[in-house]
């Protein structure tokens, strides 16, 4: 699975890859223009850094798109961005 490429696919939504952490899968294309694609699961390897999560409206490593979390950490109770 070297050459994975769904770019353009408006279609997909979810990318179900194995996880196991000892063999990641490598990702060496952009997903552009999957305006569809919400997540990503499963163990990944980026190769390709330059946009390969960008302009992705639905997009979200955590799951669900919601403005709540926005400055404050998952974890914590803290503002991240104490100014």
């Amino acid at each position: 699975m070297d050459n994975l490429d769904l770019s353009y696919n408006k279609l997909v939504q979810y990318i179900y890859f194995p996880n196991d952490y000892s063999k990641p899968i490598p990702i060496r294309n952009t997903f552009r223009s999957c305006d569809n694609l919400t997540r990503i699961y499963g163990c990944i390897k980026i190769v390709n850094t330059n946009y390969t999560f960008s302009d992705l409206p639905l997009f979200s490593v955590h799951g669900t798109l919601s403005d709540n979390w926005k400055n404050y950490s998952k974890t914590k109770s803290k503002t991240i961005n104490e100014t």
